[in-house]
């Protein structure tokens, strides 16, 4: 997934409030992007795709959110956590997500239900990236420099290891394998082996450590921090050679989300060759779409948003339309998708990528 932005400040904890939903708008009689109110006053930390046409979503303020861009509507919305979100992990399984967040914890929200189904504790410090593996076990990392894995049936930490200087910045599981991937500040990635808990390899090559990233079968595709142009940029790793396939400039500043899209033309991850397509989003307001091949890159759309992203990631596999979600600073959510995916043109920008609908910041 992609990563998640949190202001330095604290925020004082707000009394639990009951999940709401939140009448739609009036539908737009032209074209797109459908803009309706989110469900976020202050910045979106994160969001996480959930079922087709919606998403989960999280903010500074520490709340959590599940938005239908499909219908322009806000589902459901929950409050619990006394800090901001740091991450989002869907669990289809479980009928929710998992919350990662500064005030050391992590929850488990399920639709329907008005409070937190579950609360995982034990990070001396914020917990800053969470991968689920879809079954029963949550991979957790935190600022504390250590990183723990959870089983969700029970609510235990059944592993735990610290490394010396792991501050933790993003996960992300490799699909139907026992390993995550892990980006740190002392500009490391780590391969763990879930089984174990150790690291199947430790690799180095960074100059800003990266802020987000995305794992399929064979690649980890990481965004880095930075300004100015200085870092931002987006680098290939593979897992079968352990080594860095490509580094391209990406940005103007931090790449805080990137995306391994869906494509039905693209080969299978266990095959050795085929074309990558990509997505970053960056602080600079920037996202673009990108077309890997070998060890070159080329940007196939790009939009400018008016404000900087906060994290971006692919939708869900089902989706016809929209190909990802990107949170933004002023808290707003965008729902994107480019022309080829059957849409109206009413949305179309000078770049090709469109914004089909929009969850605007609460007054």
């Amino acid at each position: 997934m992609g990563g998640c932005a949190s202001r330095d400040e604290d925020h004082g904890a707000e009394p639990p409030r009951q999940p709401h939903a939140q009448a739609p708008t009036r539908p737009q009689p032209a074209g797109l992007p459908r803009t309706f109110a989110g469900p976020h006053a202050d910045m979106a930390t994160c969001v996480a795709a959930a079922a087709t046409g919606q998403a989960f979503s999280a903010g500074d303020d520490g709340s959590v959110a599940l938005v239908s861009w499909a219908e322009g509507v806000v589902l459901e919305r929950w409050r619990g956590h006394k800090k901001s979100v740091n991450g989002l992990a869907c669990a289809s399984n479980l009928n929710g997500v998992f919350t990662a967040s500064r005030d050391c914890t992590i929850r488990l929200w399920k639709r329907a239900a008005p409070e937190h189904a579950q609360e995982l504790a034990g990070h001396s410090l914020t917990v800053s990236a969470i991968a689920f593996d879809g079954a029963n076990t949550l991979f957790s990392g935190s600022r504390d420099s250590t990183v723990r894995l959870w089983d969700v049936s029970t609510g235990r930490c059944v592993s735990q290891r610290a490394v010396s200087r792991n501050v933790v910045t993003c996960a992300a599981t490799v699909p139907h394998e026992s390993l995550v991937w892990q980006g740190s500040e002392d500009l490391r990635l780590r391969l763990w082996d879930t089984r174990t808990l150790q690291p199947a390899a430790t690799l180095q090559g960074y100059v800003y450590f990266p802020l987000s990233m995305a794992a399929d079968g064979n690649f980890c595709l990481t965004g880095s921090n930075g300004f100015d142009s200085s870092g931002c940029e987006l680098r290939i790793w593979d897992r079968r050679m352990l080594r860095e396939l490509l580094s391209v400039p990406g940005h103007e500043h931090a790449v805080t989300g990137v995306a391994i899209l869906n494509d039905p033309n693209r080969k299978t991850a266990n095959t050795s060759s085929g074309v990558l397509r990509v997505a970053s989003a960056s602080k600079d307001g920037s996202v673009k779409c990108w077309q890997v091949n070998g060890s070159t890159a080329e940007v196939l759309d790009k939009l400018s948003l008016s404000i900087g992203c906060t994290s971006l990631t692919a939708a869900h596999s089902e989706e016809t339309d929209v190909e990802f979600y990107v949170s933004c600073l002023d808290g707003s959510l965008h729902a994107l998708g480019r022309p080829k995916h059957h849409l109206r043109p009413a949305a179309t920008t000078a770049d090709g990528l469109q914004v089909l609908a929009c969850a605007a910041a609460m007054g």
